[in-house]
């Protein structure tokens, strides 16, 4: 008896169908494992940073200290990325507890000079704005990551956010950091949930021992890469066209004379 020939698919290719039912189930358990994990992530981001910022730690710090700890936050994200592969769950969290402590010391450094509570503020919020998106999805089952669903918990976030800071009288740094916080990253879950369908297909793939939460932690662990990677690329872009500018002075300025 001669057996057809199935059709080859790659996990990186492949996307929901009818024959994909097993990894819609996974991919949909994960989603608020995703979003607790981002809601305990976010948590303690904010209270290390505040820490960090309250101790003084980095008050003499130089411009070495500034780009290590940055270089070491971009290199745990993309190592971590790779490691998540290949670690079990348990372990996986433990790494990406270490990556939130690690960001917290960055978002000190970074911005060392705002005022206290700004960046605990805006953690804060994203913190319970995650832990209510996992509520949600857990009672009712909506994933909450469509357009108009994401759009309507971003204006969500924005009120809460304005009513918070109006009445805590917050600064510029605070209004500016807890208004555009919490809905960037609601864009990187957006972005980043065909990186967790992927990650569902290949899970089924190499019999993962522990599927939903592997691509839960791989989905929040994507969303750091995928913000590290425009980081880097706006950086890089930034830098070029200062060049462009600084190459084009420097052709207008004459020696020993004033600009063309």
């Amino acid at each position: 008896m001669t057996i057809p020939a199935q059709p080859s698919r790659s996990p990186s290719s492949s996307n929901f169908d009818a024959d994909d039912e097993r990894g819609y189930e996974i991919f949909k358990a994960a989603i608020p494992r995703m979003y607790l994990c981002n809601a305990l992530g976010f948590a303690v981001l904010g209270v290390v940073a505040w820490f960090t910022q309250r101790s003084g730690l980095f008050a003499d710090s130089g411009l070495f200290i500034y780009i290590l700890t940055i270089g070491a936050w971009l290199v745990a994200v993309f190592g971590l990325s790779l490691l998540v592969r290949r670690t079990a769950p348990p372990a996986s969290a433990l790494l990406y507890l270490g990556l939130s402590v690690l960001g917290g010391l960055m978002a000190a450094l970074i911005m060392g000079s705002y005022t206290d509570g700004s960046i605990v503020l805006a953690c804060a919020l994203c913190a319970a704005l995650y832990g209510v998106m996992a509520t949600i999805t857990l009672s009712t089952g909506r994933n909450l990551y469509a357009g108009l669903s994401l759009l309507a918990v971003a204006a969500f976030a924005i009120a809460i956010a304005a009513a918070v800071n109006m009445l805590i009288g917050s600064g510029i740094l605070g209004w500016t950091l807890s208004m555009i916080l919490p809905p960037l990253s609601l864009l990187l879950v957006r972005v980043g949930i065909n990186t967790m369908q992927t990650s569902a297909i290949e899970a089924i793939w190499t019999n993962a021992a522990y599927p939903v939460n592997q691509v839960a932690i791989r989905g929040t662990i994507g969303l750091y890469v995928i913000f590290a990677t425009i980081a880097i690329n706006s950086t890089a872009q930034q830098h070029t066209i200062f060049q462009g500018r600084m190459a084009d002075h420097g052709q207008n300025v004459r020696p020993g004379g004033p600009p063309k």
